[in-house]
């Protein structure tokens, strides 16, 4: 009878633990897939290996609820889209070796105009992408980029003509 009661409590500790560590296992693998979040955001500052933006929301004529919460008419949005910033609050995310940068070469600064008609550089430099940003007033775009960003860091920034 006692080895029987024994024989229960181990097998009931082994299935316990064993449950406990596959919930563990199972939180862990939660914990690894990481959500990829997309932000329209204005570049404030790029540091050594962060980026300063002011996260804004960009409201297409699509998102009809989200216009009807605002109140926004297609008046409002001749091009199509909407910026709405309300507060100009900053958020500063980490940037890798592998944070792509795409952009639109403008100037041609980047690229030799006889030879390239696709203005759109794309690069997993840092320093190119500063330079870039250079060639704007104060180095701060006007319009927005968007970001892919998971878990505080920063996968690519895309700028995207606005028209």
């Amino acid at each position: 009878m006692r080895k029987t009661v024994l024989l229960w409590i181990v097998a009931a500790l082994t299935v316990g633990i064993t449950a406990c560590g596959s919930a563990e296992k199972a939180e862990a693998e939660t914990e690894s897939e990481s959500e990829v979040k997309s932000y329209c955001a204005y570049v404030i500052s790029l540091g050594t290996d962060t980026i300063e933006v002011d996260i804004a929301e960009y409201i297409t004529d699509e998102d009809t609820e989200r216009m009807r919460e605002l109140d926004l008419t297609e008046g409002d949005m001749p091009d199509g889209y909407y910026i709405y910033n309300p507060d100009e609050t900053t958020e500063t995310l980490h940037l890798t070796t592998e944070t792509n940068y795409t952009f639109i070469d403008w100037g041609r600064d980047f690229v030799d105009a006889d030879l390239y008609e696709d203005l759109l550089i794309s690069t997993t430099s840092r320093e190119l992408f500063r330079s870039y940003l250079k060639t704007y007033r104060n180095s701060r775009p006007g319009m927005p980029f968007f970001l892919e960003v998971e878990d505080g860091t920063v996968k690519s920034i895309l700028e995207k003509p606005f028209m």
